[in-house]
């Protein structure tokens, strides 16, 4: 079906193009339109299914601004809980989206043209992919702000957990309830290697023994790492199993208790099991999952906040995280 423009109204009414333009822009009164032409176009232009150009209105100064939106990793649950908070601040604040997502954590060109296309305010990624793609970006001057992991030399702006902190209270919680033995599961991902290295040093200096036969990275894909990984942990650990295992997200997490309840291992009598992000679906796991609540409402308020400004000083926020405590974690035996 064609779409329906001002010209396509002006046809269907006999009125010319320029009457249906300023009528459909509050500006009929200056021509001397009478309010039952003004009324008719509208109620006709409504009828057809007409629907304003988003590019001409912010010619004409009164469209709102359009955020580009990148997500790393379209299938992994905790991106979908962010966006969604995007969604709904950015509605709030009068702003449209336009989004584009990864396949394996690598933008598709097509989707990079459209946002190239458009006239963004800025642009916001969710998650630990490379920025090396946003260099066409860069050129323009345009605001980027990234929600996920905080390195010190990437160009953008970056806000995201502060995870020494969270895993400093994550172990002391583990360490607390009588756990020496501590075991790692991830995805085969950067960012999960890294939460690996910072939890696994925070746990050795903590006195806690983690060693090379209780870390295990399944794939990749983080809705497969969990299964896999913690199927590959229970092979190689032996009889010294760890008495908790520490999981790089949320998801990785419901794939660990899986694998346990598939080997027979009852959690947490005989392992304790903690997850990372505080998905809502983590208070429906068997048991509920005690695990690091990211702040996403105030990442997310931050993030549009730094865009709107027009910041262009790159800039990086450590947030604290929060422990939840739930049935996951157990005294060890």
């Amino acid at each position: 079906m064609a779409r329906v423009t001002q010209k396509t109204v002006a046809k269907k009414l006999g009125l010319s193009p320029s009457v249906v333009s300023r009528a459909l822009s509050g500006k009929a009164e200056a021509i001397g339109c009478t309010e039952e032409t003004v009324a008719r176009i509208i109620q006709t232009a409504h009828a057809m299914g007409y629907i304003p150009s988003a590019a001409a209105r912010q010619l004409r100064g009164d469209g709102g601004l359009v955020i580009g939106v990148v997500i790393a990793d379209v299938g992994d649950p905790f991106f979908s809980q962010v966006m969604t908070e995007v969604i709904r601040q950015s509605h709030a604040r009068g702003c449209a989206l336009a989004v584009a997502g990864f396949d394996r954590r690598i933008i598709d060109q097509r989707d990079l043209s459209i946002l190239l296309e458009q006239d963004l305010a800025g642009l916001l990624m969710i998650g630990s992919a490379p920025v090396d793609w946003m260099e066409p970006l860069t050129r323009r001057g345009l605001t980027l702000v990234r929600i996920g992991p905080v390195h010190n030399s990437a160009p953008v702006h970056q806000i995201g957990p502060d995870e020494a902190n969270g895993f400093g209270k994550l172990i002391r919680h583990v360490k607390a309830l009588g756990h020496r033995r501590i075991g790692f599961v991830g995805a085969d991902l950067d960012v999960h290697r890294d939460r690996l290295s910072t939890a696994r040093s925070i746990a050795v200096r903590a006195g806690l023994s983690c060693p090379d036969r209780h870390i295990a990275l399944g794939s990749g894909l983080v809705l497969q790492a969990g299964l896999e990984g913690g199927q590959q942990l229970i092979e190689q650990a032996g009889n010294r199993f760890p008495s908790a295992i520490i999981c790089s997200s949320d998801t990785v997490a419901m794939g660990v208790l899986s694998a346990l309840a598939a080997d027979g291992r009852r959690v947490p009598d005989e392992v304790s099991v903690t997850g990372f992000d505080d998905l809502l679906l983590s208070r429906l796991t068997t048991p509920p999952l005690t695990t690091l609540h990211q702040p996403v409402e105030e990442m997310t308020r931050r993030a549009l906040d730094v865009i709107i400004a027009g910041k262009s000083k790159p800039t990086a926020l450590r947030m604290p995280l929060e422990l939840i405590q739930r049935g996951s974690t157990g005294r060890s035996l």
